[in-house]
């Protein structure tokens, strides 16, 4: 069915959450199969999601990484990513009853949904124009410059050069964007929590993993991408918990597009 039909239920319903939090669903992940899906799609695996563009934000992992530990805060977009979360699962009953629409907003959910919306818009209208200042402000000559670019560097300087394949509006790569922060924490956080879960109720496994871990970090606070490499029976623990709990495939419902 997925093979034959799989154009027939490509879309996903656009749902009152959805349309409010996510720019009306003009990123990829709610976005109606087509010619602009096409391209933001290309645009993710191509320029954001390739094996090079992941080695070169290892920076970015590293200082996040170092900002948790030295001030163990979260910081505002994490707090809004998971008020988010929470509102997109919400029911809306003028979702399922067009006529009683009016009761989400009594109840205070459209409110909360567009409370959210707007302090997520201002916070990405702020990254994007800290990236941008910070990219007109850089010495061209500076050879660290492209070795320490971030995913929103990159797909400003793509709009810039022309090279994206379709004019991107404000608001589509801010969609694109929070598209990227969404799908990437909640399935990192599913999966980890589920690892964790399975190590538990398995304490020869733990321990084992607690082994392999301790003889290639062997004492260092910070582990690299070269350390977990070495970390073969660790890789096997995450992909096992991937077969038993994998994170996306009933994520979003679809909807069809022909009877």
């Amino acid at each position: 069915m997925f093979k034959t039909h799989d154009i027939v239920i490509s879309n996903r319903p656009k749902t009152t959450p959805a349309n409010i939090l996510l720019y009306e669903c003009q990123g990829i992940g709610f976005s109606n199969y087509g010619e602009y899906w096409r391209q933001v799609r290309k645009i993710c695996v191509l320029q954001l999601l390739s094996v090079r563009r992941v080695q070169s934000f290892q920076h970015v992992r590293d200082g996040e990484v170092s900002k948790e530990e030295n001030t163990g805060q979260s910081n505002k977009f994490g707090e809004l990513l998971r008020r988010l979360e929470e509102q997109f699962a919400a029911f809306c009953v003028g979702d399922t009853f067009l006529f009683l629409g009016c009761l989400d907003v009594l109840s205070g959910l459209i409110g909360r949904l567009n409370a959210t919306a707007r302090a997520i818009d201002a916070l990405l209208d702020r990254v994007i124009e800290e990236h941008t200042n910070r990219a007109s402000s850089g010495s061209d000559d500076d050879d660290d410059q492209s070795n320490k670019k971030d995913f929103v560097d990159i797909l400003l300087q793509l709009r810039k050069d022309g090279m994206l394949g379709a004019e991107l509006s404000q608001d589509n790569l801010k969609a694109v964007i929070l598209d990227m922060f969404v799908a990437g924490t909640d399935t990192t956080a599913t999966t980890l929590e589920w690892a964790m879960a399975e190590l538990v109720k398995n304490p020869t496994s733990m321990k084992r993993a607690r082994e392999e871990v301790r003889s290639v970090a062997k004492g260092k606070l910070n582990i690299d991408m070269k350390d977990i490499e070495k970390m073969d029976y660790l890789k096997c623990v995450v992909k096992e918990t991937l077969r038993l709990h994998p994170p996306t495939p009933l994520l979003a419902p679809r909807e069809i597009t022909e009877c």
